[in-house]
């Protein structure tokens, strides 16, 4: 990570680090080494659990999504019944028509991107 990073800015990874590199032994080379590599595996496994949260919140997209479908299967639009005579009934079951409309309309892109992205995040996590 380090290393992309300097390569980004142009920048060396002991700017990076905030040292001067002034080595004269193999012995600070190491501890150089591993303290680079133990913020590199620090990275690496910040990245990693960021991915596995934002599968997770993607996975309880998708369930949201298919139980809220679900729901509207149930109750199969019972506002069709209703008596619109009533002012705060009619505008409830205009509510609830929109809200069924729309989400009818938008829930399976939502639905099939959520479970892409899951795929890309599942073969990203496996690398």
């Amino acid at each position: 990570m380090l290393i992309s990073l300097s390569k980004v800015f142009d920048v060396p990874v002991n700017v990076l680090l905030e040292q001067n590199l002034h080595i004269e032994n193999e012995l600070e080379i190491k501890e150089l080494s591993l303290r680079l590599e133990a913020i590199n595996v620090y990275l690496a496994q910040k990245e990693k659990s960021r991915k596995k949260r934002y599968q997770k919140l993607l996975i309880l997209l998708c369930v949201l999504v298919v139980l809220i479908f679900g729901f509207l299967v149930y109750f199969n639009s019972p506002y069709l019944e209703w008596d619109y005579a009533n002012p705060e009934r009619a505008v409830l079951g205009v509510g609830y028509h929109v809200f069924e409309w729309l989400f009818v309309r938008i829930a399976p892109v939502i639905l099939i991107c959520a479970i892409v992205e899951i795929i890309v995040l599942k073969k990203a996590l496996k690398s």
